[in-house]
């Protein structure tokens, strides 16, 4: 009996000085990240897939949503930590020569954007009743990001941006100010995107 009574003292012992994280089979405290340790960010030309679903995008629109993507993404206060986002340079042999004669410690992603649904909405909605979600127009991207070395695929997400209107619609709401009123939408969730994959 008295030998019982030992080991049900030890295995309380034990039981009680176990973290609590362990007995439940929490999460590793070091969990790698598919976008970490990456120093460099490099911007490829946005494309757009040709079919139904983005008949109505403006002509040549995607390299207006390209530039609003890069601005928000080399903001300092989104504390996304990369040396350097940048567009991928033409005539660059590779994205991976380009920041390897800027430092050759880099570590680069390429990120490549496709444009895969846009619905324009409503111009009158949006004008009459905007701030409501009425006439929203909404703009779909598939992002994928690559190893710039090994060209390997690391992580892709689809992000949707939205547009409402409001007040900025009394200038006229034609479908360029559309587009890129709603690129800020979708870079805006994308940066939130890389953040939770990144740290």
């Amino acid at each position: 009996m008295r030998q019982l009574m030992r080991v049900l003292a030890v295995f309380l012992f034990l039981l009680l000085a176990t973290p609590t994280k362990l007995l439940l089979g929490g999460p590793p405290q070091n969990t790698v990240r598919p976008l970490g340790g990456y120093t460099h960010l490099l911007l490829e030309k946005m494309t757009v897939e040709k079919f139904e679903g983005t008949k109505d995008f403006p002509e040549g629109m995607q390299t207006k949503v390209q530039e609003h993507l890069l601005k928000e993404l080399q903001k300092p206060l989104r504390k996304l930590e990369f040396e350097e986002v940048s567009l991928v340079t033409e005539g660059a042999e590779t994205p991976e020569a380009q920041t390897s004669a800027a430092s050759p410690q880099a570590k680069a992603l390429t990120l490549s954007g496709t444009i895969i649904e846009y619905h324009k909405g409503s111009r009158a909605a949006r004008h009459l009743v905007g701030g409501f979600g009425a006439g929203k127009a909404s703009l779909k991207i598939r992002f994928i990001f690559r190893d710039a070395a090994t060209h390997e695929e690391v992580y892709r997400t689809e992000v949707v941006g939205t547009c409402s209107g409001g007040y900025t619609w009394e200038l006229g709401g034609g479908a360029g100010r559309v587009a890129a009123d709603t690129a800020r939408s979708v870079a805006l969730k994308l940066v939130r995107d890389i953040s939770k994959n990144r740290y």
